[in-house]
């Protein structure tokens, strides 16, 4: 077996993904993984999969536009698959609804399944926070095996 990698493999699931099984997903991304030694794997993942009530996902609400529905549903399903992973140290990122162009804050929060919302109840993220909340969860690692979010 070659050695372990200190690097982690960065993952997505493109909604032009085919559809499969969810054992044959899980088998098809993580083997390969494993066979090149990576320990360590961070996700970029999306909204869609987020909660705004229980049991009700972003993805799930009226209004969820058609055009992101694949790919916000491969995204829920790959999650799914790393929630079942045993071996290898994992961790899904989603940012808030909006994703957007702006100087940084640094005063973002970080939430775990709930969709964050500020007072007026936008969510959303500037591209540079999220940059610094995924790299910091990198080094720290304080999100293993689990699905952080990160919005104001």
């Amino acid at each position: 077996m070659p050695p372990r990698s200190p690097t982690p493999y960065l993952a997505t699931m493109p909604s032009s993904a085919p559809r499969v099984s969810r054992r044959s997903l899980s088998l098809r991304w993580s083997n390969p993984l494993r066979r090149a030694g990576v320990r360590r794997v961070m996700v970029v993942g999306g909204a869609g999969s987020l909660y705004v009530a229980p049991d009700q996902r972003v993805l799930d609400q009226p209004g969820f536009p058609d055009a992101y529905k694949p790919e916000a549903t491969a995204g829920a399903a790959f999650l799914d698959a790393l929630r079942r992973e045993r071996d290898l140290d994992w961790t899904f990122v989603s940012p808030s609804a909006e994703f957007v162009s702006g100087p940084r804050t640094q005063t973002f929060r970080l939430g775990v399944d709930e969709l964050l919302v500020d007072r007026s109840g936008r969510s959303w993220i500037i591209f540079d926070d999220y940059a610094i909340a995924f790299l910091d969860d990198f080094e720290s690692g304080a999100h293993i095996k689990q699905r952080f979010t990160v919005g104001y």
